[in-house]
């Protein structure tokens, strides 16, 4: 069996990467939420790089001055510490980071999915109608500049225990064992 697998699933905010995560643990796989990890990821200045808060006030204005940061030295050690892992999440140094990764998944949903999502989550990030446009914004850029890096493509519109028995496949046959299980 090979060692050391290390997964990246991402896809812009509401595409079910949480969510993933949770039923991936709860199947026996090692899945981890950049969201879940303390100090993992930040927001910070665009142009001073100065840490800041997330603010309550955000507007389209503040997207634009600031992004949300993976600390490389941190996800290098997490990822590390397991020989076989999942790590779920989005941040905006993403592409300089893949090179960690032996694999990449794109979870994409249709907009209108999105929404109700985004909408019925637990996380207040994407529930405003400013929020909600920048995410579109962000996926049609996102998600193509993913793709030509090689991510796997995985539609997310289907019941989320089709998508989960998904991603296992997609795992196992990246790496032609079994490496993960599903149990139906």
């Amino acid at each position: 069996m090979s060692t050391n697998m290390k997964i990246l699933i991402t896809g812009v905010a509401g595409t079910g990467k949480s969510t993933l995560s949770n039923l991936l643990n709860t199947e026996g796989i090692i899945s981890i939420d950049v969201s879940a990890v303390p100090n993992l990821c930040y927001w910070r200045e665009k142009t001073t790089h100065n840490k800041i808060e997330f603010g309550k006030e955000r507007n389209e204005k503040w997207f634009e001055l600031n992004e949300r940061i993976c600390d490389p030295a941190y996800l290098s050690t997490i990822i590390n510490n397991y020989s076989n892992i999942v790590l779920c999440g989005s941040f905006s140094n993403i592409f300089e980071l893949l090179y960690l990764f032996d694999k990449v998944i794109l979870l994409q949903c249709n907009y209108d999915e999105l929404i109700v999502r985004l909408r019925r989550r637990n996380s207040d990030f994407g529930k405003t109608i400013i929020e909600q446009n920048i995410i579109k914004k962000w996926q049609k850029v996102f998600d193509p500049q993913m793709l030509s890096f090689g991510a796997i493509h995985l539609n997310t519109n289907a019941p989320i225990k089709i998508v989960l028995e998904n991603i296992i496949h997609q795992i196992n046959d990246l790496y032609n064992n079994n490496i993960f299980s599903y149990a139906k």
